[in-house]
């Protein structure tokens, strides 16, 4: 197979951040479950399966004194991210705040007030076994009073075959693409769903459009394949050409859907103190933009589909 060339590559993974990640929100959500358990402000986020970082990213522009640790496999990724940053325009030095690590999870030993593993990376564990020895490793790598963050998805729904789509809206008039103007189907709370918003979103022309493609579920082994495509319209901001173009396959993934009473099992088997369970990002942000979050009680009723965050607190 050839080798992708880099205005492919970094076209691939402008229209994943834009359509699936939502960094800030991320993580002041990330921040505001570590301080429910200590009075100690975090100030070390590591990413892993960090792709494009964009969640170290994230959490360095929250606060100056933050640093992040993105691991990830993939060289030319991680060095998109660490081009990304060495761009910025803030005034912060988030250049000298971000590591880098190429290699496997399980290798990477650097530690952290908080580890996160997002858009779903624990289905890359296909086995209770793989699983559990992933979290007793984050678990080592967490400081005193650390938290281990990840999310699942799940509902009635989930191993159905289909396409989902969404479409991603430009800004005019400059016809920038804003990220605030994504409506995600995943069930993060943060996006605004009144009449206003839609109608302004209905204005906007479309950017592109953000297709989930699962051809391959099987409900007896957990185990789901799932493509994202994009559809870029013609005359858009990323094709100027007079005819849509199509990315299809832009990423793959073959995972295992693990259940949240599986997920909790594991993680108190690999030796956290306590887990929790969020579905939402925020319950409420002040004035001064400080998140406030609350775990889940057992009587309450969690969408249909869902997508929940799981906390794994390393002490009482």
């Amino acid at each position: 197979m050839p080798r992708e060339s880099q205005t492919s590559f970094k076209l691939r993974h402008d229209l994943y951040e834009l359509a699936v990640t939502h960094a800030l929100p991320m993580a002041g959500f990330l921040f505001a479950v570590h301080q429910r358990g200590t009075s100690r402000p975090p100030v070390t986020l590591r990413e892993d399966f960090s792709g494009t970082a964009a969640l170290a990213r994230g959490w360095l522009a929250l606060n100056p004194k933050h640093r992040a640790l993105a691991v990830d496999r993939d060289k030319r990724v991680l060095r998109r991210a660490t081009e990304v940053v060495g761009s910025s325009t803030t005034s912060t030095p988030l250049a000298n705040s971000l590591t880098t690590r190429t290699t496997d999870v399980l290798a990477a030993t650097d530690r952290a007030d908080i580890l996160a593993a997002t858009n779903f990376p624990l289905g890359y564990f296909h086995t209770r076994p793989e699983l559990i020895a992933y979290l007793r490793h984050a678990r080592r790598c967490l400081t005193k009073h650390g938290v281990f963050v990840a999310d699942l998805y799940g509902g009635s729904n989930a191993f159905e075959q289909g396409v989902t789509s969404r479409a991603i809206h430009e800004t005019r008039p400059s016809g920038s693409v804003k990220q605030a103007d994504v409506l995600s189907s995943r069930g993060d709370q943060q996006h605004s769903t009144n009449s206003r918003a839609k109608r302004t979103r209905r204005s906007l022309a479309v950017a592109f459009r953000y297709h989930w493609e699962q051809p391959a579920a099987n409900p007896t082994t957990n185990l789901v394949t799932n493509h994202i495509h994009f559809e870029l319209p013609a005359g858009s901001a990323f094709n100027p050409s007079k005819t849509t173009r199509y990315i299809r396959n832009a990423f793959t993934y073959h995972w295992r859907l693990w259940s949240i009473p599986e997920l909790r099992d594991a993680m108190l088997e690999a030796g956290f103190a306590s887990v929790e369970v969020y579905d939402r990002l925020a319950d409420g942000i002040d004035a001064d933009g400080t998140t406030y979050v609350a775990p889940l009680r057992e009587d309450d009723e969690l969408d249909d589909p869902y997508v929940v965050y799981v906390v794994a607190r390393k002490d009482a």
